[in-house]
């Protein structure tokens, strides 16, 4: 009995492992798709383990909140992929999340959204040409490649914040509490 629910259970594993291996790009942008889904679990914990009461909070003035840390993330991840040809929802403007005040159960739908949007863009850009210059912030130029290299150094300095807030509040990361 127990050989064949172990049997079973490394069936449905590998199963499993297989299908998310075939939702995913192959080489650079898979590596950086792993990387994206790991930071949006997370990031979605860390939203989920701060009290709503603490979501105004900042560490000063004029520093981004709690919300408008989350809201920034979001808004990045929408606007971000547009340099590489993949805009963000129709309608959507740079700077909407973040100033929104949208509550947290709105922020944490949004954020996952947006990395859902962020995966998606990546996917598509895998197939084209990654080293063609593309416009970028400021003026200058990036490549597709270059700019999926940007992504997640521009989320861990924002989970690096938010890690930061979450400890000035006596809250602990989620992950770091296992």
């Amino acid at each position: 009995m127990k050989r064949t629910a172990l049997s079973l259970l490394l069936v449905l594993c590998t199963a499993g492992f297989a299908l998310a291996q075939s939702a995913s790009p192959s080489g650079y942008a898979g590596e950086v798709v792993r990387e994206l889904n790991e930071t949006e679990g997370k990031l979605v914990s860390l939203a989920e383990a701060f009290p709503e009461n603490t979501w105004d909070w900042r560490p000063g003035e004029g520093v981004r909140s709690v919300r408008e840390t989350f809201g920034h993330i979001v808004d990045g991840n929408f606007l971000i992929p547009s340099f590489m040809g993949a805009p963000g929802p129709e309608g959507y403007q740079f700077g909407q999340s973040e100033n929104a005040g949208l509550g947290k159960s709105e922020m944490i739908q949004a954020l996952r959204d947006s990395f859902t949007h962020l995966r998606e863009a990546v996917t598509a850009t895998a197939g084209g040409d990654m080293i063609r210059e593309v416009s970028w912030f400021g003026g200058s130029t990036n490549t597709p490649r270059g700019i999926m290299l940007f992504i997640p150094k521009h989320l861990g300095e924002h989970q690096g914040q938010l890690i930061a807030y979450a400890r000035m509040n006596n809250i602990t990361p989620p992950w770091s509490a296992e």
